[in-house]
């Protein structure tokens, strides 16, 4: 009889009741929602850090490549519509500036980028600092010579140049700035370089190249 009654109360099994069922689901969903919400966190934060690094990296490379071009060359020769001429070394020591010898700093029509781009001809023709300061003379040598871009702004807004003594050919201190999207927000950032060796020498009272025959 007692073996009975003691297999009964063993082998008897306890439900839960929907009290209990109801609590259960509640706590289930909310540690799935703490879950959800650090998940997500943690995802903002991961996409934020890669965009700020980003933008370290585009800004270093930018102001690595400004401050060695400018910083090297031979002058600053004008800044027709939205770029900058810059007539990076007498390579063919003429006195001249020949086409080969000149990089173009690029901000677009729209002010949207930075970048450079270089000529490059067989023949190699020279150019005055008064042609060069003509919009025209870029896309006369674009249909020209050859080119090659590198990009080191490639997406920004208000690009814009300034030059804090006197304007081209005469400049020897340059600020380029630009806003960045950090994050979802504009940042205003500058970069300013010098030219180390001004060819002021070079010039006349007119802003020319102290040499005969600088011409096509």
């Amino acid at each position: 009889m007692r073996c009975g009654v003691q297999m009964q109360k063993t082998g008897r099994i306890r439900a839960f009741t929907l009290v209990e069922l109801m609590v259960s689901l509640m706590v289930t969903s909310i540690i799935l929602s703490a879950v959800a919400t650090l998940a997500f966190a943690m995802s903002n934060a991961s996409t934020a850090g890669g965009d700020s690094a980003l933008r370290q990296a585009q800004l270093r490379h930018a102001t690595v490549r400004l401050s060695e071009l400018i910083g090297n060359c031979k002058m600053i020769c004008a800044a027709p519509g939205t770029d900058l001429a810059v007539w990076t070394a007498d390579t063919n020591g003429n006195g001249l500036i020949n086409v080969n010898e000149l990089i173009y700093v690029e901000r677009g029509t729209d002010r949207k980028y930075l970048r450079l781009r270089r000529l490059s001809s067989g023949s190699n023709p020279t150019r005055t600092i008064a042609q060069l300061a003509l919009t025209t003379t870029k896309t006369q040598l674009l249909n020209l010579c050859s080119s090659s871009t590198i990009s080191f702004i490639p997406d920004c807004e208000d690009a814009s140049f300034a030059f804090h003594d006197v304007a081209p050919p005469r400049t020897g201190l340059l600020a380029v700035s630009f806003s960045l999207m950090e994050n979802g927000v504009y940042q205003r950032h500058e970069i300013v370089t010098g030219v180390r060796c001004r060819a002021d020498y070079l010039l006349n009272a007119a802003g020319e190249i102290i040499t005969t025959g600088d011409d096509d």
